[in-house]
């Protein structure tokens, strides 16, 4: 009877080392996965970051010609400058609201793209 309890005991010891050894290995899975999308997730925020930074450096860059224009409109007496300076004015901030709505739609599509990649890692954590 002890050869065969000890037998049993050896048996289930080895299932256990097995299952610690399963569970060992799929927690590293989810371990190295974790790092990865947690990767991602920080690459994609810093690219966004990039965009946006720059969008508002284009935009000041924008702001500041239009107030250069209009400073010299300002001195002159002559209709004609004064409507081309206001032309002027207005092409650079048309193409500044176009700047804005591309860089917008850039930043829509990397949230889309953002919430897909934690997506991804949710399920992959709950599987």
């Amino acid at each position: 009877m002890t050869l065969a309890c000890a037998a049993e005991v050896k048996a289930l010891a080895s299932q256990t080392t097995k299952a610690t050894d399963s569970i060992a290995r799929h927690i590293d899975g989810i371990h190295c996965a974790s790092h990865q999308m947690i990767a991602n997730v920080v690459s994609l925020v810093s690219n966004v970051a990039t965009e946006i930074a720059a969008a508002v450096q284009q935009l000041d860059a924008t702001t500041m010609g239009i107030s250069n224009s209009m400073q010299p409109a300002s001195g002159t007496l002559h209709m004609e400058s004064n409507l081309s300076t206001v032309a002027n004015v207005a092409d650079r901030t048309n193409q500044a609201a176009i700047d804005a709505e591309g860089t917008s739609s850039d930043v829509t599509l990397r949230t889309a793209e953002l919430r897909g990649v934690v997506r991804e890692f949710l399920e992959q954590v709950a599987a």
